[in-house]
């Protein structure tokens, strides 16, 4: 750790990992505390925590974080593509109904899957199931709020 001349002492610095680089930052003294920061896909992360940790494990912590993050996200993306499929099975199957009008078939699969009606309408400019199916299709990082 370096001491600042405040009398500080700090580790700081950019730790390459597989997946990029996180930044770090440690303090030790009376409110001792680490934070890590980390972009992926375009999402910046931030992790604080109230305790602080050599360089050395500050490198460990760094790529564990990275990992954590890389891993949840692809999770994430898995889910996404699966409930994507169930959305447009479900599309296709309350389309063979011939009763129902567009504007219902798009109300029953938001409501069913949980989706923010509004949200997506104003988005689509429309109530088409068809053009959800292939919004929710483009959306490849499932970060999007719907």
């Amino acid at each position: 750790m370096k001491k600042s001349e405040d009398g500080r002492n700090y580790a700081k610095g950019q730790v390459a990992t597989p997946h990029g680089f996180v930044l770090v930052y440690s303090e030790k003294g009376e409110r001792s505390y680490t934070y890590l920061r980390f972009i992926w896909n375009g999402i910046e992360y931030y992790r604080g925590i109230a305790k602080s940790y050599s360089q050395l494990y500050l490198v460990t912590l760094a790529r564990r974080y990275a990992e954590e993050i890389v891993i949840k996200s692809e999770q994430s993306n898995a889910r996404n593509i699966m409930e994507q499929a169930k959305i447009e099975s479900r599309v296709k199957e309350l389309d063979a109904n011939l009763e129902l009008t567009s504007g219902e078939i798009f109300d029953a699969v938001c409501g069913e899957f949980g989706l923010n009606i509004t949200s997506l309408e104003s988005e689509l400019g429309c109530k088409c199931p068809f053009a959800l199916v292939g919004y929710l299709s483009e959306c490849e990082t499932g970060n999007h709020e719907y």
